[in-house]
């Protein structure tokens, strides 16, 4: 229901706020959380106001409930448009071993508005885990300050494993397992389904591997679009992937990632290389650096998608950080660039300071795409 990098953002386009306050804090066993911030209206649209509201008690032994509500709503004009949401939440813990989750959710909006729900058990020990999860979303559910990948569906998932110490040298834990997805519309008819079996090894220093092997079906109603001028038919689709990754421990001054996956794609085939490396060579500073790979072959025609990212992260002290980061899409022929300054200025008070830019770098490129430049202060007063 509510992701806070839906304010300040409309479209993937920055949007510019006059402020906000939040408000948190506990009595007994009741916490309680307040948030309100004021956009300003924008070449793209009306100002608006996001208010948020979230209480959580605690009750039982080891077990929660909790209501949230949110409002977002135009203001300084005729409109009057708004989307409202409510959600209430039950977490419990009836043994050690089992959790149980849940939440149902209502979304308004002029003339419209729909529901959602969840429930969701688990049970891990120190030898089996398994869970299963049955997740419910209207055609109309549509919270304005929260995500959702898809509406109209029902989606039913399940997995069991085991996790046992391994006597192998070198080997701590293996993990085999096994999972599946399936997602229905809300007439009943088949949309997704994806069974897994996986196999999981944890070394005793640090790194982990995965093994994968996944069968998939995918309905397609209308035409999914993969790359400028490319899309899947609609159709009804079979097709099997395999993968491997291994990634060192982090714990290391120098640790790198592995990977590879491939199989079908739809009505083709489609390949997948990536790969890491990180360096810490100090407490200061961090260094990494990635690239993927993706080769897809379809029967009229095919191509290659490329990504490369680099990051930085420097802390000068306890209360100054810098933060770099550099991606370039071979496929658009774009650089993107992030540049974060942060300041703790007072306990839980920060000043961040950020340069995002977008470019287009191909040979007829039209250069800048986006720039922008955004300053936010926070400042906690403890009562």
């Amino acid at each position: 229901l509510f992701h806070s990098r839906t304010i300040g953002l409309r479209s993937g386009r920055p949007v510019p706020l006059w402020g906000g306050a939040r408000l948190t804090g506990r009595a007994e066993n009741l916490e309680f959380g307040l948030l309100d911030v004021q956009s300003q209206a924008f070449a793209g649209g009306a100002a608006e106001n996001f208010s948020v509201a979230r209480l959580r008690r605690n009750v039982l032994r080891n077990s929660d409930v909790g209501l949230l509500v949110t409002n977002r709503q135009t203001t300084g004009d005729t409109s009057d448009a708004y989307n409202r949401a409510l959600g209430a939440d039950l977490n419990m813990r009836p043994a050690q071993y089992l959790l149980l989750t849940s939440y149902v959710a209502l979304t308004r909006r002029p003339g419209t508005g729909g529901e959602a729900g969840r429930l969701a058990v688990g049970w891990r020990d120190r030898l089996w885990d398994a869970s299963g999860m049955l997740r419910y979303a209207g055609d109309h559910f549509n919270p304005g300050m929260g995500f959702v990948r898809r509406t109209g569906i029902r989606h039913w998932y399940g997995t069991f494993g085991a996790h046992p110490r391994a006597p192998v040298p070198g080997v701590l834990e293996i993990n085999p397992f096994a999972e599946a997805d399936y997602v229905t519309n809300l007439s009943g008819r088949r949309e997704t389904w994806d069974g897994t079996l996986g196999f999981g090894v944890t070394f005793r220093d640090g790194g982990v591997l995965n093994l994968r092997y996944d069968d998939r079906r995918e309905l397609l109603e209308q035409p999914f679009q993969v790359r400028t001028g490319i899309a899947i038919p609609v159709g009804d689709y079979h097709f099997r992937e395999a993968s491997a990754t291994y990634q060192a421990s982090e714990g290391r001054m120098l640790s790198g990632n592995l990977g590879v996956s491939g199989g079908g794609y739809y009505y083709g085939n489609r390949l997948t290389l990536n790969g890491g490396v990180n360096w810490q060579p100090n407490y200061h500073i961090t260094l990494d650096a990635s690239a993927q790979h993706n080769a897809v072959s379809l029967p009229d025609t095919s191509f290659t998608a490329d990504l490369y990212t680099a990051r930085v992260k420097y802390a000068y002290s306890t209360t100054l950080y810098f933060g770099a980061f550099v991606q370039y899409n071979a496929d658009a022929d774009q650089l993107v660039t992030n540049l974060r300054l942060n300041f703790i200025h007072a306990p839980l008070s920060d000043v961040f300071l950020v340069f995002t830019e977008r470019r287009d770098v191909s040979p007829a490129g039209r250069g800048v795409l986006e720039r922008f430049v955004t300053a936010k202060v926070t400042k906690l007063f403890a009562f």
